[in-house]
This record gives structure tokens, C-alpha cells and sequence, in this order.
């Protein structure tokens, strides 16, 4: 992105505090945290017609897994932490419509620094 004519990008899955220090070197840089509740995450992953043997675990285990990558430390998963490095949320426990016209609405206010 650095060296090539890239005017904006979208970078997704970061996971890490660290990772967001070193693009918030970037003054054009912004974090747009998309996240959904526990339930409607779970219910979506169980909806997927193929995805990881892991997306089969119960609920009970699949909450135990969200707690280990919300706060984990070291160079593991951080996301409680990463979250809160977020410039902008947007909840997404609707539907695609409704996700487009929040992510509509924070463009509309968003202005490059």
C-alpha cells in the first residue's frame, strides 16, 4: 500500500494492538471495528454451508474460544484491546441492508486528517 499508487484500502482481521500502533502511523489511517453479538455471530457461523471443523462446536465451547482471542496477550489474539483502538463501530446484528446503511452513514462523516 505504501509503495504503490493505492489512494485507499481496506485492511481486515486485525487482531493485534500492535498492528493498529503501526498503522495509526499512518495520519489517513482509520479503524472501522464491525462487530455482532455473541448469539448472532454463533448463529451465523452455524449457518454456513462449508466452513472449519471448528464452526460445528457448541455454543458453550464456542464462547470459551471468543474469550481466549478477546484477551489473550503476548503476540496472541487481542481483541478486546484491538477494539478499543477502533475510530468508528458499527454493530452488525441486522441484516446486510441495514449494515450498508451504517457503513454509509460513517462514510458520510468521515474526512481524511
Amino acid at each position: 500500500i505504501k509503495n504503490g499508487d493505492v489512494k485507499n484500502a481496506l485492511i481486515v482481521s486485525i487482531r493485534h494492538p500492535d498492528e493498529v500502533k503501526k498503522l495509526k502511523e499512518n495520519p489517513d489511517f482509520a479503524m472501522l471495528l464491525v462487530d455482532a453479538s455473541l448469539e448472532t455471530r454463533y448463529g451465523r457461523i452455524q449457518k454456513r454451508k462449508q466452513g472449519r471443523p471448528e464452526d460445528r462446536d457448541s455454543f458453550e465451547q464456542f464462547k470459551i474460544n471468543e474469550e481466549k482471542e478477546r484477551t489473550g496477550s503476548g503476540s496472541g489474539q487481542q481483541l478486546d484491546l484491538t477494539a478499543k483502538m477502533a475510530d468508528y463501530i458499527i454493530i452488525n446484528d441486522g441484516d446486510f441492508s441495514e449494515l450498508y446503511k451504517n457503513i454509509d452513514e460513517m462514510l458520510k462523516k468521515y474526512e481524511p486528517r
